[in-house]
């Protein structure tokens, strides 16, 4: 199964810890979206504009550990995207809502962005939009 990852689990560290075994396949372009930080990662509908992530394989018991973490169906729901290579899983947050944000967080999805050599001009712009809107500067 492929996951499409766009922000803390690029980090190949934590994704070492959450699904042991997993494999790093390949960067990904997703159009239509844009990054926000509500606290916790998630991308909205942006015509135009695009994020950039990481395409990991995984199994069965990594995706129901990633379902775990990511609070479905409670924060984040499962959805998918086709692609040549078939379905690629990612999570989006049911109903966007600010989530404080937990120590470290944002450097977590920094180091994934290093990890995956993926420009951190998006990041950036997301940091922005999270501290234009909730005064918060992580």
């Amino acid at each position: 199964m492929l996951y499409f990852a766009y922000g803390s689990n690029l980090s190949h560290a934590q994704m070492d810890s959450r699904c042991p075994g997993h494999r790093p396949v390949r960067k990904h372009r997703l159009s239509g979206f844009r990054l926000v930080l509500r606290g916790a990662a998630n991308i909205e509908d942006a015509p135009g504009e695009h994020i950039e992530g990481g395409i990991y394989e995984i199994t069965e018991e990594h995706d129901e550990a990633l379902s775990g973490f990511e609070g479905v169906p409670t924060v984040y729901d499962k959805r998918w995207f086709d692609t040549l290579d078939g379905p690629i899983l990612y999570f989006r947050m049911v109903e966007p809502h600010f989530i404080p944000p937990r120590e470290g967080y944002v450097d977590t999805i920094e180091a994934g962005y290093r990890d995956w050599d993926l420009p951190l001009a998006p990041l950036e712009k997301a940091k922005e939009r999270q501290r234009q809107e909730y005064g918060i500067t992580a």
